[in-house]
């Protein structure tokens, strides 16, 4: 029974960190493609997202 709890667990944060990592990857591409912004500005986007994330990903 403690394997298969394991399991589950497992699955979940699998479950979990990959939908955040698919809504955060097509959310970026549909607002990169939205927006008429310079490189700069996209890559000052791009940065604050890869802050949330890494910030998230610490808490």
């Amino acid at each position: 029974m403690r394997t298969y709890k394991e399991t589950l667990r497992k699955l979940f944060v699998n479950y979990t960190i990959g939908s955040i990592l698919a809504v955060i990857g097509v959310g970026s591409t549909l607002m990169v493609m939205a927006l008429n912004i310079r490189q700069v500005d996209l890559l000052m986007l791009l940065l604050i997202q890869f802050f949330l994330v890494l910030c998230h990903a610490v808490y």
